[in-house]
Order: structure tokens, then C-alpha cells, then sequence
């Protein structure tokens, strides 16, 4: 009995072809005698990309006329391959069955079909999978949960994706969930802000935490909502506001700092109001107009 086989890769119109031939022989419990069998697989993806579809072929053979070949197509399509799909068709001497399969992970649930039919048959499924998880902030839909999660709240930040989860999302109450955090490891939770409005920010988007086992643990970014401008203020006496000084709204929140030149960055502001800029024990604060008014010791330009 022995069996020898063969694998490389080679490249066909800039794309990797994996291909692999076998050759066996071995002695048949039944009749006593030798049966040699003869393989070849081939592999090719239509395309580049991670979601190009992969296509497999494969074709045995042996001394007794016993043939078979196989076809599989599988891919996906959609942001963090949100479709996967898969056909199959199979071959012998006896009969021909094929069928196909295709998946959608949506950011709540997951949802699937299959068909697949021959020698006289045809099989139907589907399924839905899907988890609701109650917390103090309210029940949040989830796709997969594991052992141990993450209740991630971005309040304002509706859409935004979590990177390291695929498919998952913020919901717009402001919640997604994390499965399959590691226990007892670091791990890192990052939200892709692309694609939120222009006056919703984070203080951060990215932080890590170590959970214990079978824990699901509360992983909170604060979303700033509002308006985000930059103005270009100076002193009473034109020179620039001093770099690094602490811009505050009416309601005394920080709302930015002064950079370079004394440009003024703020966000979350309303669409009227005045800002105060301070430094030291002295307090500024400018209009667009940048007209002076001083109202005692402590000089002040008003932002509105």
C-alpha cells in the first residue's frame, strides 16, 4: 500500500491557482486485491479580493472504472461579507446532486437558506438565528453572543460599525453587542465612525477591556452631538489667543481648545450661544465680528 501526492500554486492571469494531484494503492478488504486511485483538485478565485468567489474542482478515478467529480463555488458579498453563498454539484456513475446556500448576517439576526436536490429528491431549510440581551440601558438585539460579551453604549452614534465584530452596528438606541470576547485577555473594541453625521463625534474611538469568564461587560464611548466650527479669534490688543487655552459654552462644558495662530477648534456647540475662552485665572470670549467689549478687569470677546 503506498500514496503519493503533490500541491503547489502557480499564477494564471495574475490569480493564485492551487492545484493538487494523489496517487494511491491499497488492497480491497472484500476481494483481496489492489486498487489503484488516481486524484486531482483545482482551485481558482474568480476575482480579487477577499470576497471574490472561490472555485473548486476535483475528479477521482481507479482501476475499476469507479469515477466521481465534484464542483463547489462559494463567496461573499456586502460590507464585512454580510452575504456568503455556496454551490455545490456532485457526480458518479450513479447519480448527479447538486444544491446551493446562501446566508445573511444583518446586524440583529441572522438569516439562511439551502436547497439542494437529486436522484429523485428535493430538500428545503431555512433558518434564523438571533440573540436579545437585557441590560440597564434597555434590550439590544445581537447576531451571535458566546460565553462572554460586550454591551458597547455610543449614544448619537446610530450606524457606526464595530471593527472588530463584523456586522455589528450601533443600534439606534445607541447599543450593540460584542460576542466572543476573549476572558482574561486584552481585548480591543473600536468603532468606525465612517459614515455618521457631520455633527456627531467621539471623545474616542477605540478602547480596550479584560473580562472575566462568562462576564458581559459594559464598554461605554461618549458621542458628542452638535455643531462643530472653527473661528479665528484674537486678544483686545489683535495678538493671538494663547495655544492650548480651554473653550467653554454657556452651560460651562469644554467644548474645544485654541491651536495654532489662536484658531479656535469647538464641537458640539449650538447654533447660537457664546463661548468663553480661558486661561490662567483670566477669562476671553470673541464674536464672529470680533468686536470688543469690556466689562470689567477680566476682558472679554463673545463667540456666537
Amino acid at each position: 500500500m503506498f500514496q503519493l501526492g503533490y500541491s503547489n500554486t502557480m499564477r494564471v492571469f495574475g490569480l493564485p491557482m492551487h492545484y493538487n494531484l494523489a496517487v494511491s494503492r491499497q488492497r480491497e478488504a472484500h476481494t483481496g486485491r489492489f486498487n489503484t486511485q488516481v486524484s486531482a483538485f483545482l482551485s481558482v478565485p474568480l476575482g480579487k479580493g477577499n470576497s471574490a468567489p472561490l472555485l473548486s474542482l476535483g475528479a477521482t478515478q481507479d482501476r475499476n472504472t469507479h469515477s466521481s467529480q465534484q464542483m463547489r463555488l462559494s463567496g461573499s458579498a456586502l460590507e464585512d461579507g454580510a452575504i456568503t453563498y455556496g454551490l455545490s454539484a456532485d457526480r458518479t456513475p450513479a447519480r448527479t446532486t447538486g444544491g446551493g446556500n446562501i446566508q445573511y448576517r444583518t446586524p440583529y439576526a441572522t438569516v439562511a437558506a439551502s436547497v439542494s436536490g437529486g436522484g429523485g429528491y428535493t430538500q428545503y431549510s431555512g433558518g434564523l438565528q438571533g440573540a436579545l440581551v437585557a441590560h440597564p440601558g434597555g434590550l439590544t438585539l445581537a447576531n451571535f453572543l458566546g460565553d462572554t460579551i460586550g454591551i458597547v453604549e455610543a449614544k448619537g452614534a446610530t450606524g457606526a460599525r464595530v471593527v472588530n465584530a463584523p456586522g455589528v452596528r450601533i443600534d439606534p438606541f445607541g447599543y450593540a453587542i460584542v460576542p466572543y470576547l476573549q476572558p482574561y485577555n486584552m481585548n480591543t473594541v473600536e468603532l468606525d465612525v465612517k459614515g455618521l453625521p457631520l455633527d456627531v463625534s467621539l471623545d474616542a474611538t477605540s478602547t480596550q477591556v479584560a473580562p472575566r469568564a462568562n462576564a458581559a461587560v459594559k464598554i461605554r464611548f461618549a458621542a458628542v452631538t452638535g455643531r462643530s466650527a472653527i473661528v479665528s479669534a484674537t486678544r483686545p490688543d489683535g495678538t493671538a489667543l494663547p495655544f492650548g487655552a480651554t473653550v467653554t459654552d454657556e452651560k460651562n462644558a469644554e467644548v474645544g481648545i485654541v491651536g495654532q495662530s489662536g484658531i479656535v477648534f469647538a464641537r458640539g456647540i449650538e447654533e447660537a450661544g457664546k463661548l468663553t475662552v480661558t486661561w490662567g485665572t483670566v477669562r476671553r470670549s470673541a464674536v464672529p465680528s470680533m468686536s470688543v467689549c469690556r466689562p470689567g478687569p477680566a476682558r472679554k470677546r463673545r463667540i456666537r
